[in-house]
């Protein structure tokens, strides 16, 4: 884990963290890490296969992911619209147990019975199971009833030769059935409701190394491909305990409105606090398109309401476009802002303040960015005329710019031997 982070984490990237960090602290908001790797790329493929789950900042001894705060995700990009689902509970799940005679045999009614016990019985999610898990009973059943989620429960695997990852169903006999990502893709994407997968099988976070090979035929990588907005799945084998531990954080929270990526780190707390000599906590992968990690908006009686006049009057999916929007562009002004791109912060902060002129300190950031903008330039401009030797002009830029920021850099060395020059 300190290894990945270091990796990670350097110049600009690690001032970057370090000064987000420090622009949230005391404020109870977090910071979302989005690892954006792109499978198109086959010089990327080895990077997407690392266990990044399990990043370490050894100077303050802290997994990242075992805070709420620091979630960590692998984002992809995808071509389909997305909105997240209004949410009326209760969350409802269908939970298919596939358990085939020709595989070894698990002990799936004991999970089953640790599932109803726990987090099925939470007044904000309803839970149904599924025991013939074949795919055309599975296709009656999506049909039949609308679902918010379905977990799956049995064996998962991955071709390294084909880079193809499958779960194992079940035929009409009760044998294993391999089904691949794609094929549970044509089952998943008109369903207008579903919003989350959950495999808990191992190999389904897995995606190929190799060059040449589909990026996305994991099970995992699939399923968002097909449009579901959040995935998890298993990079490790995980034990029943462990899984039944997460789930019991993970969906309550889920239904109440919050982020997946908050979910999953309270989860991950629940799995090292029960569990506390593994490193169990780390098995589970997030796969999102989500932008703000919101695949749920709790029903209106649930929400905190805005204080009258402090947004527009815009109707609920507009109100939900615009806030991710404007959420977009203020971490794009954001970061530009502090990697000192102070044209495109300006321009990030003006289009937010044009919406909204009210939205966090956009206008402090767009009147700072204007200002740095325009002492770069006069920077810049004393710079080439000092290259040039043209004294007067590179006088001009500095004395200006010294009376706004006379201590901008190295403006006032610059001044003392210009003025020698001239």
């Amino acid at each position: 884990g300190d290894q990945l982070f270091n990796a990670l984490f350097s110049g600009p990237v690690r001032s970057l963290l370090d000064r987000s960090l420090g622009m949230i602290h005391g404020r109870q908001q977090g910071l979302r890490i989005k690892l954006h790797i792109d499978p198109e790329d086959p010089s990327l493929a080895q990077l997407a296969s690392l266990p990044w789950e399990f990043l370490y900042r050894k100077e303050t001894r802290d997994f990242l992911n075992l805070s709420r705060f620091t979630p960590i995700l692998r984002y992809l990009d995808v071509q389909r619209p997305y909105t997240p689902l209004p949410l009326e509970p209760p969350l409802r799940i269908l939970v298919v147990i596939s358990d085939p005679l020709d595989y070894a045999r698990l002990d799936l009614v004991r999970e089953r019975d640790k599932i109803e016990a726990s987090w099925a019985r939470h007044e904000g999610v309803q839970v149904e199971f599924m025991e013939q898990a074949t795919t055309l009973a599975l296709q009656d059943r999506l049909t039949d009833q609308p679902y918010h989620a379905l977990h799956y429960m049995g064996h998962g695997d991955f071709d390294e030769s084909t880079g193809r990852g499958v779960l194992v169903m079940e035929d009409e006999g009760g044998k294993g059935s391999m089904v691949d990502g794609s094929t549970l893709g044509v089952l998943l994407r008109d369903l207008p409701t579903m919003r989350l997968v959950f495999l808990n099988a191992c190999e389904t976070a897995r995606v190929t190394k190799d060059k040449g090979l589909d990026p996305f035929a994991g099970v995992a990588a699939a399923m968002v491909m097909a449009g579901i907005p959040a995935v998890v799945a298993m990079q490790f084998p995980i034990s029943d305990d462990a899984a039944i531990t997460f789930s019991q954080k993970f969906y309550p929270l889920l239904a109440r409105g919050d982020p997946v990526d908050t979910a999953m780190a309270e989860g991950r707390r629940a799995i090292r606090l029960a569990e506390a000599r593994t490193m169990e906590w780390g098995t589970p992968v997030l796969f999102m398109r989500a932008p703000q990690g919101k695949v749920f908006q709790v029903s209106e009686s649930q929400r905190v309401r805005v204080s009258p006049g402090q947004l527009p009057e815009l109707p609920e999916e507009m109100d939900e476009e615009l806030e991710q929007r404007l959420a977009e562009l203020y971490t794009r002004g954001l970061s530009a802002f502090w990697l000192e791109e102070w044209e495109k912060a300006a321009r990030c902060f003006q289009a937010i303040v044009g919406a909204q002129p009210n939205y966090e300190d956009a206008v402090d950031k767009l009147a700072e960015a204007n200002r740095q903008a325009r002492l770069h330039a006069l920077y810049t401009q004393a710079q080439a005329a000092q290259e040039a030797e043209d004294w007067p002009v590179a006088l001009a830029a500095l004395e200006e710019l010294a009376t706004e920021a006379a201590d901008y850099k190295d403006c006032a060395v610059m001044l003392q031997a210009v003025k020698s020059q001239k």
